[in-house]
């Protein structure tokens, strides 16, 4: 993501955001938390965080483990259609190249 792309999205949210009542910002802010941390939420939902069942691109249950990302999580790869991916794959946190906390900082 670009500065300016990021920026805008900034602005459209605040904007959005500005024109709730403090009930509708406290239920969006609740919903965007759930957005921003849902790949965290299925770490701790799964009995092994470093136990996958399936490729998330494809369903095949053909995967093997392809080392750790740079957070130290459990890196897989998929050997129908070779690619790798982890537990934030497909994932808003995972699509974005901020840090959770700054996304939490913006939404406070």
């Amino acid at each position: 993501m670009r500065t300016g792309k990021v920026a805008r999205i900034v602005d459209r949210v605040r904007k959005e955001l500005g024109e709730l009542t403090p009930q509708e910002r406290d239920l969006a802010v609740k919903a965007l938390r759930a957005a921003l941390y849902e790949g965290f939420a299925l770490d701790a939902a799964t009995s092994d965080p470093n136990r996958m069942e399936a490729c998330v691109r494809c369903g095949s249950i053909r995967i093997i483990r392809k080392g750790r990302g740079r957070d130290g999580s459990q890196r897989w790869k998929c050997m129908n259609c070779n690619r790798t991916f982890g537990v934030r794959t497909n994932r808003v946190m995972g699509m974005s190249k901020l840090k959770a906390g700054v996304w939490m900082r913006f939404l406070e």
